[in-house]
């Protein structure tokens, strides 16, 4: 997945870096490493890849898991 394309998705999807991080649950440091796959220097995870073209194709499957969260 090339930054650009993580970086489109995010923002189709009306999120900020730290929204995102939250709905991957990515930790302390999420938002931080939603920004290095943004600028290329690190990739996203082969099941984080998939969460982000399922979003990306299936916007509801981002309101699910933000559900799930609560």
């Amino acid at each position: 997945m090339q930054p650009d394309e993580v970086k489109a998705i995010r923002r189709k999807l009306g999120l900020t870096q730290n929204d995102l991080a939250d709905i991957l649950r990515l930790g302390i440091d999420g938002a931080r490493v939603v920004r290095h796959w943004e600028m290329g220097t690190r990739n996203p995870s082969g099941p984080v890849r998939v969460l982000l073209k399922l979003f990306d194709q299936c916007p509801k499957a981002l309101e699910i898991a933000q559900k799930s969260q609560d």
